[in-house]
């Protein structure tokens, strides 16, 4: 595998963390429906990467049926983006100047 292709795995499964999912997985024959919060994602030497949802159970992304990153706000992301990008400034403003 490529460098490249290495860190743009990593990116890809470090950007799911905090995002609201929905997936299913197939148990027993039966179909399982859930969504929630990615709250860990665990990257496997040999490609069989995890996550875990609310801080629950973990689940392979080979088992899934279905993946789906829900729709999010843009002007909340939009708005954390600038937030985030000017957090020294912002700090800035509540330290007293002498």
């Amino acid at each position: 595998m490529k460098n490249i292709d290495i860190n743009q795995i990593v990116k890809d499964f470090k950007d799911l963390l905090g995002k609201q999912v929905s997936y299913s997985f197939c148990l027993g024959g039966t179909t399982y429906q859930s969504d929630g919060e990615v709250t860990s994602v665990v990257l496997n030497l040999h490609g069989d990467h995890e996550f875990s949802v609310d801080d629950g159970d973990y689940y392979s992304f080979s088992e899934l049926t279905e993946f789906k990153i829900l729709d999010s706000d843009p002007v909340a992301d939009a708005f954390e983006a600038l937030i985030t990008d000017n957090k020294d400034f912002i700090d800035s403003l509540s330290k007293p100047t002498l």
